[in-house]
C-alpha cells in the first residue's frame, strides 16, 4: 500500500471516532504522522481510545501524544500520532492495526451540553377558547383633508335648436355643461384646441315660449 493511501486511511480513522479532526499529516519512507484537534467535550472519551491503542497495538513503532503548538500569539495543542517503522512493510502493519482499534469507536454526543436558546419560548399548550390575550386599538390621527380641484371659467348656455310646435309656439333646445365636468371637458387638447360640449360634459335642456 502506497504511503499516501496509508496517511488517507489513518486521517478517515481518526474522523470517524467523532474525538479528534485531523488537521495535518506528514508521510516519509517508514514513517507517518498525523496531528489532530480534539472535539470540544470529549477529552475523557478520547483518553480511553489512547489507552486502547497503547494496550492493543503493542508496537515500539507506534507514539501518541499531545503537540504543543504556537497559532496566533497564544499556546494551543493538538493531538499527534505517529507511527517511525524501519520500513514499509513495518509501517503498513503497524497503521492497520491503528485503524482496526480506531474502527470500533462509535462517536458519542453525550458530554455535548445542548444550551438553551433564551430567544426561544418553552413549549406550551395550545391557548383555549377565551385565554388569548385581547389586542387593544389605538385611533389613528386624521389624514390632511383631499385636495379637490375647483370649477374654473364660467358656464356658457348655447342654444342649439330653436323651432316653431305644430300650435306655433317658439320651442328652444339650450345646451350646457354638467357642473362637475365643464372644468375638465374645457381644457384644451395637445393641439391647443378645446373640448367640445358633447356626450357626458353637457347636458340639453328644451323650453318653449
Amino acid at each position: 500500500m502506497k504511503r499516501s493511501e496509508l496517511a488517507l486511511d489513518l486521517k478517515s480513522a481518526l474522523l470517524g471516532t467523532g474525538l479528534i479532526q485531523p488537521i495535518t499529516s506528514k508521510v516519509a519512507k517508514g514513517k507517518l504522522e498525523v496531528l489532530g484537534r480534539q472535539v470540544p467535550g470529549q477529552q475523557a472519551a478520547w483518553l480511553k481510545v489512547v489507552e486502547t491503542l497503547v494496550t492493543s497495538v503493542k508496537s515500539p513503532w507506534l507514539h501518541v501524544c499531545r503537540r504543543y503548538l504556537e497559532k496566533d500569539g497564544r499556546m494551543v495543542f493538538g493531538w499527534h500520532l505517529g507511527v517511525d517503522a524501519p520500513n514499509q512493510k513495518v509501517l503498513t502493519q503497524v497503521v492497520r492495526e491503528v485503524c482496526d482499534v480506531l474502527s470500533g469507536v462509535r462517536p458519542s454526543f453525550e458530554s455535548f451540553p445542548v444550551p438553551e436558546d433564551p430567544a426561544v419560548p418553552p413549549p406550551s399548550s395550545p391557548l383555549r377558547a377565551g385565554e388569548h390575550p385581547k389586542k387593544e386599538a389605538y385611533p389613528r390621527a386624521p389624514g390632511p383633508p383631499a385636495n379637490v380641484p375647483e370649477a374654473s371659467g364660467e358656464v356658457s348656455i348655447r342654444v342649439v335648436r330653436e323651432e316653431r310646435d305644430e300650435d306655433g309656439r317658439v320651442v328652444i333646445e339650450e345646451e350646457m355643461p354638467l357642473p362637475h365636468v365643464y372644468g375638465e371637458m374645457n381644457r384644451p387638447n395637445a393641439l391647443g384646441r378645446g373640448a367640445k360640449l358633447t356626450g357626458s360634459g353637457a347636458h340639453s335642456v328644451g323650453r318653449r315660449r
